[in-house]
């Protein structure tokens, strides 16, 4: 048997659009679940009707995506409205002696939470930075310099001893190297002009410039030649000899 359903005019400002979405049944089918607290079943004879398949409808209309927005939209609704309740209920619970210390707490905590008072969790975040093992060496090298180390002590310190002469420069004051004693020997000071002059050669100049200096020598060791058959055969004097003396051979 099956009678009209209950019409439900809604009234302005009372249902939010889930619910003037819905049909008439649906909406009462809605009401009965969120404010009756009622059963598929029941909820759905709620709304005016009645027979055999009272299961089946109350189960297809729970499963409605539209009808399930509107229970949870009208539940919001129920929930503000009775919000107030919901905290003396709570408050009366908290200062209740009578009642177990930990529902008091429970209770306590729940007031807390929902006054904006519940716990903070808080995020660290940890920058590491790598340096190389040079970079470290430098700053080791600049506190042995603020503590007055000697070097022989920094060096101790030092992840790479061996580049401690690279790494302390500007950071730690080091003893200067005493120069090198340039040698005096005549052929050493002309190869040490001949690589001075070439410096910034190219290496077809420098290819050249030896090709002349072989060319000198050869006409040097030539004369030389000449003059030492000229001594044998007596026609140069000792006095003309001293006037052309040998000249330094470039390497």
């Amino acid at each position: 048997m099956r009678r009209a359903p209950y019409e439900i005019e809604p009234v302005e400002g009372e249902f939010g659009p889930a619910m003037l979405a819905l049909t008439a049944v649906k909406r009462a089918f809605v009401l009965a679940k969120v404010r009756n607290g009622l059963d598929n079943t029941a909820a759905y004879r709620a709304t005016g009707y009645v027979g055999d398949n009272a299961n089946f409808m109350g189960f297809q209309l729970a499963h409605d995506e539209r009808v399930q927005a509107a229970i949870v939209e009208e539940t919001r609704r129920l929930m503000r409205s009775e919000g107030p309740r919901s905290v003396l209920t709570l408050v009366a619970l908290r200062d209740d002696k009578s009642i177990k210390p930990e529902v008091r707490v429970k209770a306590a905590v729940e007031l807390m939470n929902r006054g904006g008072l519940h716990p903070v969790t808080e995020h660290h975040q940890h920058e590491y930075q790598h340096v190389s093992e040079a970079e470290l060496d430098r700053r080791i090298l600049s506190l042995a310099a603020e503590l007055g180390m000697s070097p022989e002590q920094a060096k101790l310190m030092l992840i790479a001893p061996a580049d401690m002469q690279k790494n302390a420069a500007g950071v730690f004051e080091l003893a200067e190297p005493e120069p090198r004693e340039l040698s005096s020997d005549p052929r050493q000071v002309q190869q040490r002009a001949t690589r001075r002059r070439r410096k910034g050669m190219s290496p077809e100049e420098v290819a050249a410039d030896k090709k002349r200096i072989q060319a000198e020598r050869s006409a040097q060791l030539s004369r030389e030649r000449a003059e030492h058959e000229a001594r044998r055969a007596g026609t140069l004097t000792d006095a003309e000899a001293e006037t052309d003396p040998w000249a330094e051979v470039e390497y």
